[in-house]
């Protein structure tokens, strides 16, 4: 293993903000892995963690191939930790990826989690680190575990896991694992988002992965005062439970769950 600075970045008010990566093996540039770039990403800079101890084992054992290297950046922008940027939930993992016109699903399959999400850029995309890799050739590709701002031993093995099982049906590593899931390829488009009537605490009840019906509750909205049930949550639509909203408060039209409809609805 050997540890390298990649970028600093000065700052006026605090320590200048650095940059490292780990990489292993030698030669051809074959894969990187990044970890945390924004917000709350607590769990993507754990699982980078236990892939670099993973990585530091194999590379001991030589079961890097030979003639190429694979560098693990664990955080890009770890100034920001103590802000939350993404949507507060629990998500069944899966890979996610933009439409680009370049993307590749049969690779992003070979990671062997349960779905591939591939969704159409935004405007603000094209300023991302990964719509560019995509752009220039490069294949990219992002992983979603259970959790975002907790550590998640399960989910976080089953990201490394992943991983490991990428590199390796790549011909990067040399690695035996199970064969993991056989993904299913869906437009995020396929995903019925369900939003609250009304604000107030939030009692979620269902989970990622959990079959639904249309008419199953989903979860409930307790008024914070009087501590009675305003509002409960139903399905609009049978399916799996994509994502589920978790923090305890919820607003007035926020999106508390996601669902993979049913294809023959």
């Amino acid at each position: 293993m050997k540890k390298t600075e990649i970028y600093t970045l000065g700052s006026p008010y605090r320590e200048d903000l650095t940059v490292s990566g780990y990489s292993f093996g030698y030669g051809q540039k074959a894969a990187c892995i990044v970890g945390s770039i924004r917000g709350n990403e607590i769990q993507q800079l754990y699982v980078c963690s236990q892939i670099i101890r993973k990585l530091e084992e194999l590379e001991a054992a030589n079961a890097v191939t030979p003639g190429k290297e694979i560098l693990v950046i664990p955080s890009v922008n770890h100034h920001a930790m103590n802000i939350g940027k993404n949507m507060p939930g629990d998500f069944i993992p899966h890979v996610r990826m933009m439409d680009t016109g370049k993307q590749n699903t049969s690779l992003a399959c070979l990671f062997g989690l349960p779905y591939v999400v591939v969704r159409k850029p935004r405007p603000i995309d094209t300023t991302t680190l990964n719509y560019n890799w995509q752009i220039w050739d490069t294949n990219a590709f992002s992983l979603y575990t259970t959790e975002t701002d907790v550590i998640d031993e399960v989910s976080a093995r089953q990201a490394v896991a992943a991983v490991m099982r990428f590199l390796t049906r790549m011909g990067i590593l040399k690695y035996h694992s199970h064969n993991g899931y056989i993904a299913t390829v869906i437009g995020e488009e396929e995903l019925v988002s369900v939003r609250t009537d009304n604000g107030g605490i939030y009692r979620r009840l269902c989970h990622p992965g959990d079959e639904v019906q249309i008419g199953t509750p989903l979860a409930e909205i307790v008024h914070p005062y009087e501590g009675h049930v305003i509002s409960t949550v139903l399905s609009p639509v049978a399916g799996i439970v994509f994502f589920t909203h978790k923090k305890p408060l919820v607003t007035e039209n926020e999106v508390i769950c996601k669902i993979i409809r049913r294809m023959h609805e």
